[in-house]
């Protein structure tokens, strides 16, 4: 299945659950591009096999991401969902998005691609692998 297509599919569903979607969260706490890069799973990292995992959360009252569960996952077993579902716990969003509707207790979806890094080699000199976070309907 391609990224493409899992994400039509994730997007598919009940249209007030989708309706009432948080797409344009203000980030309060977020990781940083080198703190997501090590969340890449090292079996996949050694083997270079890339792809992708889309988890669906509830915004609670502190902002925090919570009862996460996994849409999507592209290869299946490499290990993308289960690095994806350990994100969620070091984000908080703000009470309000940017359309400055409220946040809590409304689904997010978060997306993560996750591949080589163009340009950039690691600390052996090797291709370097990272992921790339973002929200599903963005």
């Amino acid at each position: 299945m391609t990224a493409e297509a899992a994400l039509a599919q994730a997007n598919v569903a009940a249209p007030s659950a989708e309706s009432n979607l948080v797409t344009k969260p203000i980030w309060a706490q977020i990781l940083s591009n080198e703190s997501l890069n090590e969340f890449y799973p090292d079996r996949a990292r050694r083997m270079a096999i890339t792809g992708f995992s889309i988890v669906e959360c509830l915004v609670n009252d502190a902002g925090s991401l919570e009862k996460c569960s996994l849409v999507a996952e592209e290869p299946k077993k490499e290990g993308f969902g289960f690095a994806l579902l350990k994100i969620p716990h070091f984000l908080k969003v703000g009470a309000n998005d940017e359309t400055g509707q409220r946040t809590v207790n409304r689904p997010i979806k978060l997306g993560a691609q996750f591949g080589q890094l163009k340009g950039q080699k690691d600390g052996d000199g090797a291709q370097a692998y990272g992921l790339n976070l973002y929200v599903v309907g963005d």
